[in-house]
């Protein structure tokens, strides 16, 4: 649920417990462990089907830039907004590859 990013209070009541008692489970270093790892897989996850997409993606606009022009179908303008997509996608992945890991964020007062 924490993953999901339900607050604590939420978690509480769809499990029943009172708040406190959801304090004291993300305050146990093996629940945290436990959601860091889960945290990490899941940003995994994400970003190998991005990945995977992204490359399908800029495949698909590589085609576009080799078709041969013709004024009536592929524009020089289209070719050129291909290769400012595929120029884009390139330097957003580099940013993403070289910021560091995020982490998940705690209600206010409540420790994760």
């Amino acid at each position: 649920m924490r993953l999901m990013g339900e607050s604590s209070r939420r978690i509480a009541d769809q499990l029943g417990v009172q708040l406190r008692t959801v304090y004291l489970w993300f305050s146990d270093p093996m629940v945290k462990h436990e959601l860091e790892v889960r945290s990490e897989q899941l940003t995994d996850g994400i970003v190998d089907r991005l990945a995977g997409h992204t490359l399908a993606a800029l495949d698909r606009l590589r085609a576009v830039i080799e078709m041969p022009m013709d004024r009536d179908t592929l524009t020089p303008e289209m070719k050129l907004m291909a290769i400012r997509e595929i120029l884009d996608r390139c330097q957003y992945t580099v940013r993403v590859a070289d910021s560091p890991p995020r982490t998940l964020k705690a209600d206010r007062g409540a420790p994760v």
